[in-house]
């Protein structure tokens, strides 16, 4: 969703609710958890993007350094 942030800043989250039911929570029992994962963001399991998210926060809080 290209307008996901203003979306949200407007209270519209229905559009994320309904797409979350038709594309995770209705195989939620169908797949193993590493297999869902992969089927909705279309690559395996990785931890790399919430590294990234720590580091740009906690660099930014505290004036580090960006993370190489």
């Amino acid at each position: 969703f290209p307008d996901f942030d203003e979306r949200l800043a407007q209270g519209d989250t229905n559009f994320a609710w309904q797409w979350l039911r038709e594309n995770l929570y209705e195989y939620g029992s169908t797949y193993l958890p590493d297999d869902l994962i992969a089927r909705v963001t279309g690559e395996p399991p990785t931890t790399a993007y919430f590294a990234d998210y720590l580091n740009a926060k906690y660099s930014e809080v505290y004036q580090l350094p960006p993370a190489e």
